[in-house]
């Protein structure tokens, strides 16, 4: 029992360090197909009208909390600065619900 749990360890960490060296090229390719399916104008347009949907309904109100604002932008920072390198040509903002 204890070998099979050791095998199952190595042969997961040998197929994630295996993915790890091919992910630099997929995540290029990604990016690629994704700004093929949805352009920046799209993703923009498409953000614009979600904002809108959210916020014109009447039970939707956002959170108006600075510590939790300044938590969650924090924990978004990363997210946001790849999001802007994978995706120049996009604008990104932080809104929380507040739910």
């Amino acid at each position: 029992m204890i070998l099979m749990r050791i095998a199952s360890g190595l042969l997961l960490a040998g197929a994630l360090a295996s993915a790890g060296c091919a992910s630099a090229a997929i995540g290029e390719g990604a990016r690629t197909l994704a700004k093929a399916l949805v352009s920046d104008e799209d993703e923009a347009r498409l953000g614009a009208q979600l904002h809108d949907e959210l916020l014109n309904k009447e039970h939707v109100k956002l959170l108006d909390d600075p510590d939790v604002t300044q938590y969650l932008e924090g924990i978004t920072r990363p997210i946001f600065e790849q999001a802007k390198r994978d995706r120049p040509g996009v604008s990104w903002t932080l809104y929380i619900i507040d739910d």
